[in-house]
């Protein structure tokens, strides 16, 4: 074996021990630096009622449906018609579709003046008097910070079933900022402000009074 050969060879061992100290670097625990963001209800944004209290009236909410690109963790931005970016470090802090049908139903709680919303699926029991499926076409930023919601939703009477209502929604809320924070917090609003329409078009709804007794 010649010197040449051992020299090589120790610079070859070098190297190796090099790589596996950097591999030993990359691969390791690396810092967790997501964010994550949950959406506001008109109660946290101290907002208003439609001055009903005491309501008895019972609300589902559900099922809400949701495609599947907004179906996810990482919060999505609309770079063009038919691009989005999905980040890896800003997320949801729970599921989207749970996260919309949670604030739905406290925000019609606070506008209709009532505790009895039930999320989809509710038990048979449940006592019902309006239902509200939805399914969300849209409902992401675009890169100025831009709010776009688009939905169809059905009011429909819990007894028969039968639709009262079928209205598509959409709508437009600007951030006012490019934080991320202040993108959540416009689709806080846009989900206000599609509350007030359901809750405006449950109101319109004719309420039948209870015969009297005897």
């Amino acid at each position: 074996m010649t010197r040449h050969t051992n020299t090589a060879r120790v610079a070859v061992g070098a190297a190796a021990l090099v790589w596996l100290a950097v591999g030993a670097c990359s691969f390791g625990p690396q810092a967790d630096t997501s964010s994550f963001y949950v959406l506001t209800s008109l109660d946290e944004m101290k907002g208003e009622s439609l001055g009903m209290t005491g309501s008895s009236l019972g609300i589902g909410i559900g099922p809400v449906g949701f495609p599947h690109y907004l179906n996810r963790n990482g919060l999505v931005t609309r770079v063009s018609d038919n691009q989005v970016d999905i980040s890896d470090v800003e997320r949801w802090a729970e599921p989207l579709p749970e996260s919309v049908t949670e604030t739905l139903g406290e925000n019609l709680s606070v506008l209709l003046g009532t505790e009895r919303i039930y999320a989809y699926p509710w038990h048979s029991s449940d006592p019902l008097d309006y239902t509200v499926e939805m399914y969300v076409y849209r409902f992401e930023r675009d890169t100025l910070g831009v709010v776009r919601f688009m939905s169809r939703w059905t009011l429909r009477d819990a007894e028969s079933g039968n639709e009262l209502v079928r209205r598509e929604t959409t709508l437009e809320e600007p951030a006012g900022s490019a934080e991320t924070s202040a993108s959540v917090e416009a689709q806080s609003r846009v989900l206000a402000a599609l509350s007030r329409e359901i809750a405006d078009a449950i109101l319109r709804q004719p309420r039948q009074e209870p015969s009297p007794s005897g």
